[in-house]
């Protein structure tokens, strides 16, 4: 199988990496718009299987592509490549601003099916716990998810000048970057949003923005916060709040607080008993990036198009920010 990479840096090259390991790729074509740093590319590269090239017709040429270039890109990519490509997986988000939305929204059905954006959560292990965990219905009805996920790069030199502070689109900062994948995934637990509401503020510096707070309300009246911040201490958690029980995830496992009602001697209530359901060491979104990329691959293997109402979930993920920034 051959297959063609927008993009060889970074996040890129996380994809390139898992490509290479896969038996059942055996050419990647990375595009570099520029010739000087794909021909360095070329003369640095170990890897039989991996070829750089400046020239977009070679991409064109292949039937399966990987999108991960600047996300204000990915649209400009998509138009380019549709018509030729049979599948396409597309870093999320697809598009940047409402009219490239309405673009992707008035594809054709057949074009839209190529297309798979890479919400990486949704093949995660953690995900896939929590949608069980919810069809059992065992531990009382869900009421409340907070989620905070924060990582104090913004002080660190290396990210002095980093994108992530300079982008004028939110899909673009850390709303889009870091928030785009929870946002998604509670769509994908508990459906269609009522009300959703987005602050962003910069605590290291008032001309950039670094943190960000987003509240949902949604049509079955589940309340969800997500704290995202690249100016306060590491921090990955996600506790969701159950009539019954408390369910929370740190960074290598999961554990249950139960039953609610737990008392003292005194006859007080006090936390219920804590039981670990679930272990993810590494982290939750570990493994999730391959976990995306096979499925992708293994959908190239059985000709089986992506699903619709995925795509329209990408979409309505991205516009909820848009609108609400």
């Amino acid at each position: 199988m051959e297959i063609s990479v927008i993009g060889y840096r970074n996040h890129s090259k996380r994809i390139i990496n898992i490509l290479k390991k896969n038996k059942k790729v055996n050419r990647i074509i990375c595009y570099c718009y520029k010739k000087k740093i794909c021909n360095k590319l070329n003369l640095n590269n170990t890897s039989r299987k991996i070829i750089y090239s400046n020239n977009f017709n070679n991409i064109k040429k292949t039937k399966y592509a990987f999108i991960s270039s600047p996300s204000k890109t990915h649209i400009l990519y998509i138009k380019k490549l549709v018509k030729f490509c049979k599948f396409i997986y597309c870093e999320k988000p697809g598009a940047t601003s409402i009219t490239n939305l309405k673009f992707l929204e008035n594809l054709s059905q057949s074009d839209k099916k190529k297309i798979f954006f890479g919400f990486n959560l949704l093949h995660s292990n953690i995900f896939k716990f929590y949608k069980n965990f919810l069809k059992e219905k065992k531990n009382g009805k869900p009421i409340y998810i907070n989620v905070n996920i924060s990582y104090g790069i913004v002080f660190l030199n290396k990210f002095k000048n980093s994108w992530r502070f300079k982008n004028s689109s939110p899909l673009e900062r850390i709303t889009g970057h870091m928030g785009v994948h929870y946002i998604n995934m509670f769509v994908h637990l508990f459906g269609s949003i009522k009300k959703i509401k987005i602050l962003e503020k910069g605590v290291s510096n008032k001309r950039i923005i670094d943190t960000s707070n987003i509240n949902i309300l949604f049509k079955n009246n589940i309340y969800v916060n997500i704290f995202l911040s690249y100016a306060t201490p590491f921090s990955e958690n996600i506790s969701f709040y159950f009539s019954n029980s408390i369910l929370h995830s740190e960074k290598n496992y999961t554990y249950l607080l139960h039953p609610r009602d737990t008392f003292d001697k005194f006859g007080r209530f006090t936390q219920g008993k804590k039981k670990k359901v679930i272990l993810h060491k590494g982290g939750w979104v570990k493994n999730s990036l391959k976990n995306s990329i096979n499925f992708f691959i293994n959908s190239i293997i059985k000709n089986k198009t992506s699903n619709l109402t995925d795509f329209k979930k990408a979409l309505i993920t991205s516009k909820l920010i848009i609108d609400n920034t």
